[in-house]
């Protein structure tokens, strides 16, 4: 497992929104994102979760996972500026809302940040913005971080809440970690933590895959569902819950 950097958090605000962001696709936003809403419901803490991954007829990753997550559709929010007003006003109906947000979600907030007063507004509304930003091995998604952070420039890099997700799913993250940008993030106050690859039996991989309930349904299977599930042995559910455990380890590292 890769070093962490651990960083305290920027403000006591009331409310928090967790958006799970990167343009590149299969760096573990939709998985993470779930994961923190086990790691907050195991905790007792109350949230809302956003689906804005969704398109007319499907479904997204983070909604078949979390069925009442509330799903935000392209012909609703047009990926833009709407679906960021949405996420500040979802704090009135839960003091902690976690977001997968869409590819192209970090044009918008660029241009949603630039053309607002955010901070003044998140100071105003009580909200810290936890930018989440996981990243792989793959060097697009390190390039997606780098796009993100070069966009909204440095009093959005300084005035918000970053926290950086090293998913070691395609093996440990040597390119990143060896990155000027992630020295530039670091260096810059945003928090670390590590994601370790699934390390099961291939049976148990799959179902980590793409695990469904009985039936077939939509909804994928959590974590928690399936150390429920009892469809492994006892000696895997103790992997499982090991797994489990050291994420929620991981996110208690940064504060969270």
């Amino acid at each position: 497992m890769a070093s962490m950097i651990c960083k305290p958090m920027k403000t006591n605000r009331t409310k928090k929104v967790y958006a799970f962001i990167n343009n590149k696709g299969g760096v573990g936003k939709s998985r993470s994102a779930v994961s923190l809403s086990e790691y907050l419901t195991a905790k007792g803490v109350a949230h809302k979760a956003i689906d804005a991954d969704s398109e007319p007829g499907r479904l997204g990753t983070l909604k078949r996972f979390l069925p009442d997550a509330e799903e935000l559709v392209a012909a609703t929010n047009n990926r833009g500026r709407r679906l960021w007003d949405r996420l500040l006003e979802a704090t009135e109906e839960a003091d902690v809302v976690i977001a997968d947000m869409p590819g192209g979600a970090s044009a918008h907030f660029v241009s949603w940040f630039a053309e607002s007063d955010v901070l003044g507004a998140l100071e105003a509304m009580d909200i810290e913005l936890v930018m989440v930003v996981p990243v792989c091995e793959n060097r697009d998604s390190i390039m997606g971080l780098r796009t993100l952070w070069d966009g909204v420039g440095p009093e959005a890099q300084k005035g918000l809440t970053w926290v950086i997700i090293q998913n070691e799913k395609d093996g440990e993250t040597i390119t990143y970690l060896e990155s000027k940008t992630r020295k530039e993030v670091l260096a810059a106050g945003a928090r670390e933590l590590t994601f370790s690859a699934f390390n099961f039996d291939p049976a148990m991989n799959r179902a980590l895959d793409c695990a469904r309930g009985a039936n077939n349904e939509a909804a994928f299977l959590t974590f928690s569902r399936l150390i429920e599930s009892k469809q492994f042995s006892i000696l895997q559910t103790a992997r499982l819950r090991n797994f489990q455990k050291r994420l929620f380890e991981q996110f208690a590292s940064v504060g969270i």
